[in-house]
C-alpha cells in the first residue's frame, strides 16, 4: 500500500490527503524524520496563506511531535493549526 501512495504522491505532489496517509504510515512505523521531512515540504506550498490544508498538515505535525515524545512542540503545532 505504501508503494502505491508514494507513486500517487509522485503524480500529484500537492495532494494533502495522500501526504497525510504517508505521514501517518511513517509515524506508525516510527520513521519520524521521514514524516517530518514530508510534512515540512508539503507545508512550504501553503506557507504564505492560511488554509484548511495547512491546518491539517500542522495538526499532523502535532501528532508527529506527540509520537516522538515532544509535548511542547505538540502544543505549538496545535496552536498553529487553529
Amino acid at each position: 500500500a505504501m508503494k502505491a501512495l508514494v507513486q500517487a504522491l509522485e503524480i500529484k505532489p500537492d495532494d494533502v490527503p495522500t501526504v497525510l496517509f504517508i505521514a501517518d504510515a511513517y509515524i506508525a512505523s516510527k520513521r519520524f524524520q521521514q514524516a517530518q521531512d514530508l510534512l515540512e515540504k508539503a507545508m512550504n506550498v501553503y506557507k504564505q496563506r492560511r488554509s484548511p490544508e495547512l491546518a491539517q498538515l500542522r495538526h499532523r505535525m502535532a501528532k508527529l511531535s506527540s509520537a516522538a515524545g515532544d509535548a511542547q512542540a505538540r502544543l505549538e503545532w496545535l496552536n498553529a493549526a487553529i
